[in-house]
């Protein structure tokens, strides 16, 4: 595809050719499991607690069992940042500081990890082997996560086409980053070993972007069928591997939500298309590389030249990201940066072409080294490597892709081995799949509704609250459209109790309340954090009977009605409605009252 039909794309609309392009992907989904303890210790897994202590650590990279370094590692040690870890009482322990070996493995979290493995029709391994997987960026403090296999060749049904679910892991969370200062990386402790399920599906392959980011939806759905899982931004994360034809297989760590995936996947494609199309111009050019040593003001300086290559670096990869904006990047990772030079005679003894530009490097020798290895590989295309998402949706470049060198076993803990009987005794407990309630739903209350009430907290409430025969398109406006709004207005919703919402829909269901009384009901229980039942004597919300509401609009009828005979028909109805209104709101359906009212209209003009 040509830069002017990406760029046709870009300001029409218009959809790329994916398959075409020959975009090819694959999901990684990591969902926190929401148990009592950690995965390798005893301590909380809530998130909650204060820091009471620090703890500074510089880690670096070891040879595998084959004797080989990880490059990814050995990236990251060059960086040479120094990792501040903070405490938190009940939450971290000497397990996370790094200063006793693991307990053993949480039962509770791998019969749940079972569970999801199971529900994708996986095959279990015989033993559970915990291995260490090299990771020095600081996220873990003894320089490696620990993970095992739980599943392995499983499947997901999407439009009919058959997914592969390569597997499903259960490894333990990272430490959670607060905030880079300096050279210094700070962490927080007390996610580092929350249990963490990552399910991996094979290559996906003829799938647009928006398909893509549906099946993560679905993945997410069969996961969150065991309901011990955690809520909340960051409980739920996706990794990418995205690669199209002539390009490269990027990963792209840290897509923090499910409405990303999509325009990540995108942004993606558009980047390797802009560099696969800059290789082909520069190659056209003549362009090459140089790396120079000189000395300037008596200071050895390693200068980077860009043979031909014209105004190369002002290339766009995504919106406003231009290429010397990532070379910048890459330079500050490892603490250095750079100035671009195009004029003649500004280094003396340096000769720069018309068509030439030149990066005086600031910073040691392995910055020049770096820039010089990612300046060549313009010249190639798009190159494996990680990439990290951001909130745009957007990428950064963090480090090439790692290798099968940094995985090996763990030590501290025997493997487990997994009964046939106890694998039949968890089969007998599965849960139903909410992908598939996700697809009965749609049939009844339609795609968007069904989406929002199967990922929301109140989904047990809406699956109990149907038992009482209440209508579940009003059961689920209740507890969607009805429970934004009133957040909106800053009602604290999060105070009304499942029992509290099961109260109400019985309520409703014999007759005691009206349905235009529930979002003011739910407000008063809310707020004053009282059962709906005494929210409706305190507001005088209780409903009242058709003989009571025929006797008041009777009522107001005499009292009005010399007044209501001088008017036309229709407008005597809705005056009356509206005196009415105001007596019974809240307390009766409008539509009886509207029955009620013109019956006794229509039974006085007749007189």
């Amino acid at each position: 595809m040509e830069k002017h039909e990406i760029e046709r794309e870009e300001k029409t609309g218009e959809k790329l050719g994916y398959k075409e392009l020959g975009l090819k992907a694959g999901i990684e989904l990591h969902v926190q499991l929401d148990t009592k303890e950690k995965l390798f210790c005893s301590c909380s897994t809530g998130m909650e607690a204060v820091e009471i202590a620090r703890i500074k650590r510089k880690l670096h990279p070891v040879a595998s069992e084959l004797g080989e370094i990880d490059v990814a590692a050995q990236h990251e040690y060059l960086k040479d940042k120094t990792y501040v870890y903070s405490i938190a009482r009940n939450e971290t322990c000497l397990v996370e500081c790094d200063e006793e070996p693991i307990h053993e493995l949480n039962r509770e979290a791998l019969e749940l990890a079972m569970k999801i493995a199971l529900l994708f029709n996986c095959k279990l391994p015989d033993e559970i082997h915990v291995m260490r997987k090299i990771v020095i960026d600081g996220s873990n403090t003894s320089g490696f996560q620990r993970t095992c296999v739980v599943g392995l060749n499983g499947e997901l049904d999407y439009k009919g086409e058959k997914i592969e679910i390569a597997s499903v892991m259960l490894e333990e969370d990272a430490a959670a980053i607060i905030e880079k200062r300096g050279n210094e990386v700070y962490y927080k402790l007390s996610r580092l070993g929350i249990p963490l399920v990552e399910v991996a599906t094979g290559l996906l392959r003829g799938f647009t972007p928006k398909e893509i980011e549906e099946i993560a939806f679905r993945i997410g759905l069969v996961c969150k069928s065991v309901k011990k899982v955690k809520r909340g931004l960051g409980s739920i994360r996706q990794d990418l591997n995205v690669s199209i034809a002539n390009g490269a297989r990027v990963e792209i760590k840290g897509v923090q939500r499910l409405s990303m995936i999509a325009k990540v996947i995108e942004n993606e494609v558009k980047r390797q298309l802009a560099l696969i199309e800059l290789a082909k111009r520069l190659k056209s050019q003549g362009a090459r590389v140089e790396l120079k040593e000189m000395k300037i003001n008596n200071e050895e300086r390693s200068v980077i030249l860009l043979r031909n290559f014209c105004d190369a670096l002002e290339e766009k990869l995504f919106q406003n990201w231009r290429v010397v904006d990532e070379l910048k990047h890459i330079a500050k990772l490892f603490n250095g940066d750079f100035e671009v030079i195009k004029k003649q005679g500004y280094l003396r003894g340096l000769d720069i072409g018309d068509n030439d530009v030149a990066l005086l490097v600031k910073g040691n020798e392995k910055v020049a080294s770096i820039l010089f290895e990612h300046c060549s590989r313009l010249l190639t295309g798009p190159s494996e490597e990680t990439r990290a998402a951001l909130e745009d949706c957007t990428t950064r470049y963090m480090r090439p892709l790692p290798g099968a060198a940094r995985l090996y076993p763990e030590t501290d803990i025997p493997p487990l081995p997994l009964s046939k009987r106890e694998i039949r005794r968890i089969k007998k407990s599965l849960p139903k799949r909410l992908d598939l309630l996700y697809d009965e739903l749609k049939v009844r209350l339609g795609e968007s509704t069904a989406r929002e009430l199967v990922t929301s907290p109140l989904l047990e409430v809406f699956l109990k609250a149907r038992k009482l025969k209440v209508d579940e398109r009003l059961l689920a406006n209740v507890l969607t459209s009805v429970i934004k709004a009133l957040r909106r207005e800053g009602v604290e919703v999060e105070k009304i109790k499942a029992s509290d919402y099961l109260e109400l829909f019985s309520m409703l269901k014999r007759g005691e309340i009206a349905k235009e009384a529930i979002p003011t009901l739910l407000k008063e229980v809310a707020s004053s954090e009282i059962s709906p039942r005494e929210a409706a004597r305190k507001l005088n919300l209780l409903a009242i009977t058709q003989r009571e509401l025929r006797e008041l609009v009777k009522k107001l009828l005499k009292e009005k009605e010399s007044e209501l005979k001088k008017l036309p028909r229709e407008i005597a109805f809705k005056a009356l409605m509206g005196l009415v209104m105001r007596e019974v709101r809240g307390r009766i359906d409008g539509a009886k009252v509207a029955r009620v009212v013109r019956e006794e209209i229509e039974r006085s003009m007749a007189n």
